[in-house]
């Protein structure tokens, strides 16, 4: 069903990445919360995409998914804050969250899991207040006091390229899943971003599609596995200006030969 779902979207289904994949699958079912760690670019956002859309096929179920970045909040807008002068608390975004998926669980919509993705660096700032939801217990205590129950449909996923900030609290009670990075082989991210955008060109413009074919099988020729391994093997001789990861030549590269049509 991974590979499924992978080649519905145009990308590359390698055996490393549905390994991940299924990783995640089993380890979603007994951990609360699971850290996706490799660095920028190598396929962690995919990984976990890929395999909340299996959970809901298999299990027939519905995902929310809510994309939370810890460097953008400050911990009062993510937790929440009491107002010194009329001693009224407002819910922060993880808070709102929460207490908004416990309240459809009591009203008995159990049908829906909800994700809450943390992009950005594991922060003790922050994490040290979930560790309490991460216990036994699982229990969200709020700086007024107030605990919300946090139910086993609500599942976190930190995804960073680092746990050096993190603290042992944290770590001990997360499950990590490690992302190499070469997850799918560049050829084969290549080949499905052009196919991809051939696809968009076909559906969306008045070009023949025969044209397209052949255009796009002469494209494959020409920039061939072999030529890419060559060119791999070259790259490991230079020394970058800048650190980036290997999607931003691709893109490029695919926007510049549709650019030609």
């Amino acid at each position: 069903i991974f590979e499924d779902i992978a080649l519905e979207k145009y990308m590359a289904a390698s055996t490393t990445f549905l390994l991940k994949c299924k990783q995640l699958f089993q380890l979603q079912k007994s951990e609360q919360a699971i850290i996706l760690l490799g660095k920028a670019g190598c396929g962690k956002t995919t990984v976990w995409k890929t395999t909340i859309d299996a959970i809901d096929r298999f299990t027939n179920t519905t995902s929310a998914i809510h994309i939370v970045d810890t460097k953008v909040l400050s911990k009062e807008e993510l937790y929440g804050s009491l107002n010194p002068a009329t001693l009224e608390w407002k819910d922060g975004v993880f808070t709102d969250i929460v207490r908004n998926c416990y309240s459809n669980y009591c009203e008995g919509d159990t049908n829906t899991h909800t994700w809450i993705v943390f992009d950005g660096n594991i922060d003790p700032d922050y994490a040290e207040t979930i560790n309490s939801v991460l216990d036994d217990n699982r229990i969200l205590t709020l700086p007024n006091g107030e605990r919300i129950p946090f139910i086993s449909t609500i599942h976190l996923i930190f995804e960073t390229n680092t746990i050096q900030y993190a603290t042992p609290a944290t770590i001990s009670r997360c499950t990590i899943i490690w992302i190499e990075d070469h997850l799918v082989p560049h050829y084969d991210i290549f080949v499905q971003q052009l196919s991809f955008k051939f696809e968009v060109l076909s559906a969306n413009n008045s070009i023949p599609s025969t044209f397209l074919n052949l255009t796009l099988q002469y494209i494959k020729k020409i920039l061939n596995r072999e030529l890419w391994d060559k060119l791999e093997a070259i790259k490991l001789d230079w020394s970058a200006v800048l650190n980036n990861n290997h999607l931003s030549p691709i893109t490029s590269l695919v926007a510049s030969l549709i650019s030609f049509i």
